[in-house]
């Protein structure tokens, strides 16, 4: 279905023609992908000795069999087609020419993912599954009954997110999604095709490989389950999570697919051992190399910097050996090489991308492992769908260009990578005329005038106290979630210690209601001047007793200023119980990063140095500098806003019998970039999605 214009990159039709002709003058034997697994799950290894290919394609739509007239790039030649004109061009040439074709068996899904996914021409029925079947070119197998996609309407949902495989994880999902569509083509379109089963996006997990298929795998009449991990059919390989190459991820030009075949036909006599000629000198084996690329989900929507995490261990015969990782993007003509030092078997890269320099919307990388002298051994592919769209994206892209930022990059992220010191883009409250502009706003309607006092004290203190607290009923079911997350021990939670639990919002609806407060959510606007982005929350039974800090260091903002947290009292706060102490006015205080602190990045958990460096120094700046130390005891379900330079800390406990329940969250304005400079890895924004839609 991937058809951007008739050239080999862009057009998966045009290359499945080439592609039978470079793989058989390669010397490659095409079978059909069912023979090859019943040969491999029997012991029939010698049917597979020398160099073999099976091919594959996805979704079924009716570009695999019939020539359809294409609105952009003109008629194009179906799957079924392309395999008729070759066995003609080439007599005999591939005696068992077939390809395995992985359905969709919903009618109705497949009939509105036409108009979601496709171009809304009724190109993806079913009428053609017998004929191709019994031509023996075309093996119809099974895709699932309905991809579980995100495009679909809510009525095929049948509950956990859409848009991804991981969540099957319960019979009744299985059978919807698996058994379903296996009954549905044995009824339909009896074939050997229907023994094998391709997971959507590639995505299988334990409770499918462990034990759906094992358990039920003779009911359902399937065989075998391939994931999209790239890599060769080996003894090895689980029987329900096959690799497999992928065109325009593993490959896109001939002379990629050249490497590939190489390294297959490198391990040909994998299956029966064969005596390889003396004057022949092979390779290192990368049989036993595992790699992997943890990224993105491809549903989430994008703003800021996205993470991905490259790993690799290897044989003890290949430590030291000289790989390199390769990440492209032909949209954005992104080509970028990363040296891969593998020491003691293994290795591990961070990988961030900025999204402000992509365009709008979605854009496909792909990471390519090279090794000198063996050519590819791996390769994964991701997508990024970005949203950067507003005056404060714009400023951000525009220093990120003038600073040449690339796109991707390796290694940890640091405040040194972008212009913090820029006067330019310098937060509207941290300017001269911050009171001017706030007056300005009050006169042209912007903000009221219950709004302006807390935006003063802002301003001025470094701090807001909201003229608006949090209803009695919220508080109550906040109380409630508390309550079973300590009755749990979430996190390890012991009850009495100042230990915090993180983000109780993604388990709890209470929690995740007063993570996006409405009122809440009205002030940062006012205070960012765009919509806010929330972060991560943080949950305390009793007091944190947390010596003297910014927040700045932690969770970092650029450009500067674009990040606040909130403090919300989920009980009146008693002395002695642990306060919550504010130096107003301290957020005027000199910003402290990493780079220039004496401080490497903490990345083994080890916070002593930093103790010893970081926190010295903000003691030290707090006894240079006088400020009002505010103890702050407020009462049931009042909101607290700061800056995020602002000196905080929490007082000590002088009362240990005393809670001090209370939700801190943080929070970047849409169009910022987040990260903690603290330890180098990009911060965890919420989906951007809302934000989109707002605008």
């Amino acid at each position: 279905m991937h058809i951007d214009g008739n050239d080999y990159r862009d057009n998966h039709l045009k290359a499945l023609r080439s592609d039978l002709r470079q793989v058989t003058e390669a010397g490659f034997r095409i079978l059909p992908l069912r023979g090859v697994v019943d040969a491999w799950l029997e012991g029939r290894g010698g049917e597979l000795q020398g160099k073999v290919v099976a091919l594959a394609c996805e979704n079924g739509a009716d570009f695999d069999y019939r020539d359809l007239p294409h609105p952009g790039a003109g008629t194009q030649r179906s799957v079924f087609n392309i395999l008729r004109d070759f066995a003609a061009e080439r007599p005999g040439a591939q005696e068992l020419l077939n390809v395995t074709s992985f359905v969709i068996a919903s009618p109705e899904a497949r009939a509105l993912l036409d108009a979601t996914c496709m171009v809304g021409k009724g190109w993806w029925t079913d009428d053609w599954w017998k004929a191709a079947a019994a031509s023996g070119l075309l093996h119809i197998a099974n895709h699932s009954w309905d991809y579980n996609h995100e495009t679909l309407p809510d009525a095929f949902a049948q509950g956990g997110a859409r848009g991804t495989f991981v969540n099957v994880d319960s019979d009744r999902l299985a059978d919807h999604e698996i058994r379903r569509a296996a009954d549905y083509l044995r009824s339909r379109v009896p074939n050997p095709g229907t023994a094998l089963f391709a997971y959507p996006y590639g995505q299988a997990n334990e409770f499918l490989t462990r034990e759906y298929f094992p358990r039920h795998a003779a009911a359902l009449g399937i065989r075998a389950a391939f994931t999209m991990r790239p890599g060769f059919l080996e003894t090895a390989c689980g029987q329900w999570e096959i690799p497999r190459f992928l065109f325009g991820r593993d490959w896109s030009s001939p002379e990629e697919l050249r490497s590939i075949l190489d390294a297959a036909a490198f391990g040909k006599g994998a299956w029966v051992a064969v005596s390889k000629p003396e004057a022949v000198a092979p390779r290192k084996r990368v049989s036993r190399l595992e790699a992997s690329l943890a990224h993105p989900s491809s549903g989430k929507v994008h703003s800021g910097l996205v993470a991905a995490q490259f790993e690799i261990s290897v044989p003890e015969a290949l430590d030291r050996a000289e790989f390199e990782l390769v990440l492209k993007s032909d949209s954005i003509a992104l080509e970028r090489r990363i040296p891969i030092r593998v020491v003691n078997g293994s290795a591990s890269t961070p990988l961030v991308v900025h999204s402000h320099l992509l365009p709008e919307g979605v854009t496909r990388f792909t990471a390519t492992l090279l090794q000198d002298g063996a050519g590819a051994v791996w390769s994964d592919s991701f997508e990024v769908q970005a949203s950067n769209v507003g005056g404060l994206a714009d400023a951000v892209r525009a220093s990120l260009r003038a600073k040449s930022t690339p796109v991707a990059s390796e290694g940890l992220v640091d405040s040194s990578d972008y212009d913090m010191a820029n006067p330019e883009l310098a937060a509207w409250f941290d300017r001269p005329d911050a009171l001017e502009r706030l007056t300005a706003m009050r006169r042209s309607g912007a903000v009221d005038a219950a709004e302006e006092g807390p935006l003063r004290q802002f301003i001025t203190e470094g701090y807001a106290i909201l003229p608006v607290a949090v209803d009695d009923d919220l508080l109550g079911t906040i109380g409630r979630e508390l309550d079973d997350a300590v009755e749990r021990k979430i996190e390890g939670y012991e009850y009495g210690s100042s230990q915090r639990i993180h983000n109780l919002h993604v388990q709890y609806p209470g929690a995740r209601a007063l993570w996006k407060h409405p009122a809440v959510m009205r002030y940062l606007e006012l205070i960012f001047g765009v919509p806010a982005r929330a972060c991560q929350s943080l949950t305390y039974i009793f007091g944190s007793q947390q010596g003297p800090h910014q927040d700045t260091i932690h969770l970092t903002p650029f450009p500067a200023g674009h990040m606040c947290g909130v403090w919300v009292a989920l009980e009146d706060v008693r002395p002695g119980a642990g306060e919550l102490e504010i130096y107003a006015g301290s957020h005027r205080l000199p910003r402290v990063y990493i780079k220039g602190s004496g401080c490497d990045k903490v990345t083994d958990g080890d916070w002593s140095r930093f103790e010893n460096t970081v926190a010295a120094r903000w003691r030290e700046m707090l006894a240079t500098r006088r400020f009002d130390k505010v103890v702050y005891r407020p009462t049931r379900g009042t909101v607290l806003i700061w800056h995020e330079n602002l000196m905080h800390a929490g007082g000590l406990r002088r009362d240990p019998s005393l809670s001090r329940r209370s939700i801190v969250s943080h929070y970047f304005a849409d169009g910022a970039i987040a990260f903690y400079d603290s330890t180098g890895v990009p911060g965890h924004l919420e989906d951007a999605r809302e934000s989109f839609a707002r605008r």
